[in-house]
């Protein structure tokens, strides 16, 4: 076999291998999250008696009615969600087990170590997840975004009403992004990305990270995010600054107060403000990057991929 064939081989086993851990991740995080939800709803409607009449057949809009039927169900949404993450998480050790994946080609494996992450890199990443924030914001309330969109995505998140912020904090903010990070990039990104140039794994996996998030904006501007995660993950060689960056995007509005952060966005994006919001949300967002880039270039566990 030619240098060619060997090479359009690699790519395909690389893809491959990329999907199947996909698949790995997707019945340990989705559908095993998923059963704690609907045990509860099942449970919920049989002890009752209800007899749920649904006004439409947006399976969005019937997500939010069924929140708002069912006491309890956002919290044990969460808790699925929190489940799901924590029994994913394992599965990236496994599947490189069963594969036999060589830890020094493969940088996701070491990149984990405790220690292997600058305290200033720490301090980047803060700064890039805020600006990530900036930037988004402001790019999304200057895009000519259909009102049914952004209904779509209400009713699917209408489960954070009525569920306490702390666990949505935890749930959402942290075990997702966690296992998110670990999965698509650690994993996924990696795995393809050995056996084939950075935007093929990266337009690949972050299609996936998209598409797994279900919700037509959150899908769109999800594979965006996915791509910005694995270009800081290439550069820096570590999994870490793409989980911190990610826990203070998802963290934010469950941090904040709720009408401290709904004050402070119509501040930062109201009118005109929208533009320079995201002129300075993109240079701390680059800015961090490049920075946190030089920080690991010189760094003794750095692992190339070639």
């Amino acid at each position: 076999m030619n240098n060619k064939g060997i090479k359009t081989k690699k790519f395909w086993r690389g893809f491959g291998l990329g999907f199947a851990f996909f698949g790995i991740f997707l019945v340990m995080s989705q559908l095993i999250g998923a059963i704690i939800p609907a045990v509860y709803q099942i449970g919920y409607i049989m002890r009752e008696g209800l007899d749920l009449q649904f006004s439409g057949t947006d399976i969005f809009a019937i997500a939010a009615e069924m929140m708002n039927s069912i006491p309890g169900l956002g919290t044990a949404t969460v808790i699925g969600l929190i489940v799901g993450s924590v029994l994913a998480i394992p599965s990236i050790p496994l599947f490189y087990k069963l594969i036999k994946v060589n830890r020094v080609k493969y940088p996701a494996i070491p990149s984990l170590e405790p220690g292997k992450i600058k305290p200033l890199t720490i301090v980047l990443s803060v700064v890039a997840g805020l600006g990530l924030i900036a930037f988004a914001d402001a790019a999304l309330s200057l895009l000519p975004i259909p009102e049914a969109m952004y209904e779509q995505f209400g009713n699917a998140f209408s489960f954070t009403d009525s569920t306490p912020r702390w666990l949505l904090l935890l749930g959402i903010g942290i075990f997702g992004p966690v296992a998110e990070e670990l999965a698509l990039r650690s994993g996924i990104f990696s795995v393809m990305r050995r056996d084939s140039n950075f935007w093929a794994a990266a337009l690949m996996s972050s299609l996936l990270f998209g598409l797994m998030h279900g919700i037509p904006l959150q899908i769109c501007y999800a594979t965006v995010f996915g791509l910005l995660f694995a270009a800081v993950f290439q550069l820096t060689k570590s999994i870490w600054p793409c989980i911190i960056i990610h826990i203070v995007n998802n963290s934010w509005s469950f941090v904040m107060p709720e009408s401290a952060a709904e004050s402070i966005e119509n501040f930062l994006i109201g009118g005109s403000q929208a533009w320079i919001t995201m002129a300075i949300g993109a240079a701390m967002l680059a800015g961090s990057i490049y920075f946190m880039a030089r920080l690991q270039k010189d760094s003794k566990w750095q692992v190339s991929y070639e």
